[in-house]
């Protein structure tokens, strides 16, 4: 056997091993979740300044692009395909009461807006219209935490 054979072979048992053991897992992650050693939102705040630091290196974008490049459309879709759909369903399911409290103070702007009357097709105050609606979802955007 060669070097070559032999560390395909090795590379195919890490593989299967990794995905043995990952498949059990998913107890020993609720539990990280649950009772981490060190707040999660204590150090990525910390972390605020290192993030901006990092995203703000000119080498980042050529990182970013590359890795894009490297994974392309046709590896994007066939994952999002296969493993898209599943957690779609499921994520939303789990996120609806989220979602509506997340929601609740733009349809709050919204349900409060006094538009001004419509014109016909093409009428500048049918973009006044859009103006407005666009401003109140702005302020609420930027009134947010």
């Amino acid at each position: 056997m060669t070097d070559g054979e032999r560390i395909t072979m090795q590379l195919g048992n890490a593989a299967t091993k990794w995905q043995n053991r990952t498949a059990v897992a998913s107890t020993d992650f609720l539990v990280g979740v649950q009772q981490p050693r060190r707040s999660w939102e204590a150090r990525t705040t910390a972390a605020a300044s290192t993030f901006q630091t990092a995203v703000s290196n000119p080498a980042i974008k050529t990182k970013f692009e590359q890795g894009v490049k490297r994974a392309g459309t046709q590896r994007w879709q066939a994952r999002a395909a296969q493993v898209g759909p599943a957690r779609y369903v499921e994520g939303t399911a789990a996120a609806v009461d989220r979602w509506q409290g997340g929601f609740k103070p733009f349809a709050d702007a919204l349900g409060a807006l006094t538009l001004p009357p419509r014109g016909p097709r093409g009428a500048t105050q049918n973009l006044q219209r859009v103006q407005a609606v666009a401003t109140a979802l702005n302020q609420v955007r930027l009134q947010r935490p």
